[in-house]
This record gives C-alpha cells, sequence and structure tokens, in this order.
C-alpha cells in the first residue's frame, strides 16, 4: 500500500480547492508556498485546516494515521470552501445560484437578464404610463436578484454582495439621472453579460479539466480525476462530490 501517494494525491486535491475557492485557475497554487494567513476574510478554522494539510503533506516517514488524517483534513477543507460562513440573505442568494448554475436554467437567466434589460429600457422609454414605470421597476429588482446571485458566488459573499449590490444601485441612479432610463438599462445589460461570459469561462474551464486524463493509475490506489479533483458544482469553491477513496 503506497501511503505516500495517497498523501500526494490528497496534498493534490487541496490545491484544487484552494484554487477553485480563490477563483484561480487549476495547478496554480503550490501548497508547499502557499500562505494562508495572506488571504483576508477566512476563518481560523479554514488557517488551521490549510496548516496542518500543509504539515502533513511534508512528512517523510508517511503512516496509516498520517494518511488518514491527510484525508480526513482535505475532507473538511473542501466542506470549508464549499458553504462559507454567511448572513441569510446573502446565504438565500447563493442557494439559488448553487441550485441553477450548472444547469440550463443558468444560460436562460443571463440570457433573460442580457434582452430583459434591454428591453426594459426601450420599454421606459417609449411608454410613460404608470403601468410601464411598475413594470420597469420590477425588472430592475429581478436584475438585481440575479446580480447577487453571481456576486454570492465569488469570494467573501458577505461583503461582495453588499458593497457589489450597493454599487450597483448607486452608479444606476447616477447614470439614470445623467443618461437616462435608455442609457442606464444598457449598462445593466453589459453587466449582466459580464457574468454570463464568466461563467462560460468557468464552464470550459470545467469542461476541459474533466476531459483531461486522470492520474497516472497505481496498483493499490484509488486515483482521482481531473472531474473528481476540480469539481462541477461552481461553488465558492469546489463542493464535495462523494468522491470514493480506499480506505486505509
Amino acid at each position: 500500500m503506497n501511503l505516500k501517494k495517497i498523501v500526494e494525491q490528497e496534498a493534490m486535491r487541496a490545491e484544487a480547492l484552494l484554487a477553485g475557492y480563490l477563483g484561480l485557475y487549476a495547478g496554480s497554487i503550490d501548497l508547499a508556498d502557499f500562505n494562508v494567513e495572506s488571504i483576508e476574510g477566512v476563518s481560523p478554522e479554514f488557517k488551521r485546516c490549510v496548516h496542518m494539510i500543509q504539515d502533513l503533506a511534508e512528512v517523510a516517514a508517511v503512516s496509516q494515521a498520517i494518511a488518514r488524517n491527510m484525508v480526513n483534513a482535505v475532507d473538511t477543507l473542501a466542506e470549508l470552501v464549499r458553504v462559507p460562513q454567511m448572513m441569510p440573505p446573502t446565504r438565500a442568494l447563493w442557494e439559488i445560484e448553487e441550485r441553477i448554475r450548472h444547469t440550463p436554467l443558468a444560460v436562460i437567466r443571463h440570457l433573460l437578464a442580457i434582452a430583459g434589460a434591454v428591453a426594459l429600457g426601450i420599454w421606459g422609454t417609449i411608454d410613460k404610463s404608470m403601468e410601464a414605470e411598475v413594470g420597469v421597476g420590477i425588472g430592475a429588482v429581478l436584475l438585481v436578484l440575479s446580480f447577487g446571485c453571481s456576486l454570492s458566488h465569488l469570494r467573501d459573499p458577505d461583503h461582495t454582495v453588499l458593497k457589489g449590490l450597493l454599487a450597483f444601485i448607486g452608479v444606476g441612479a447616477v447614470v439614470l439621472l445623467a443618461k437616462g432610463i435608455l442609457f442606464t438599462f444598457l449598462v445593466f445589460a453589459v453587466v449582466s453579460a459580464g457574468f454570463f461570459i464568466r461563467d462560460i469561462v468557468e464552464w470550459l474551464s470545467n469542461s476541459t479539466s474533466a476531459a483531461a486524463d486522470d492520474f497516472a493509475d497505481d496498483a493499490e490506489v484509488r486515483t482521482f480525476s481531473n472531474e473528481e479533483l476540480y469539481d462541477l458544482s461552481g461553488a465558492p469553491g469546489p463542493s464535495l462530490t462523494g468522491y470514493a477513496k480506499d480506505d486505509d
């Protein structure tokens, strides 16, 4: 039984989890050189978990206990990056985005946000009735919710969602007063397109990772595919998908 190989594979899984959490590309994190203290907004438990993984990865003589502790520590890290601590409003947005993020509904949502923003701008410019104002207002609220869902899957969701939506509303109000309703909703359409492009890049990146070859096989050790390592959940970090690991 190659216990050293198990620890090495778990170290690579930890690197992938950290890369996903930080919004970096797979393979961009080197666990040996990673400084968790430089990350703002993470819990003490998160830092302790990363330090433990780094210490276990550096052990020269690997025992069954070391290998078991390494697997458990990386599983804990996976849970920490999957579901960060959030306030109830942010968690509600996060859960909505989590359910649709890798389904056809995600594409439909983005397309509706882009086309809907343009349509609302045109409608509000042409029709000055009370019904139009109410309809445009409801549409603007839905756009805010869509932006909030997208922002909830960035790092530090509580602060990102709050600051992002305040900036969105503030800039929208300024543009509305300066340029009018049509230009304002065209700006919203561009923002929606930006989130759509970001998700497309992520989907393509995940598809490439999933199509890559598995790690070198070992006769006695379970190997993890890139799909298992980098996950497809799109959470603030890769989520647990129940990969099957051999027991010691």
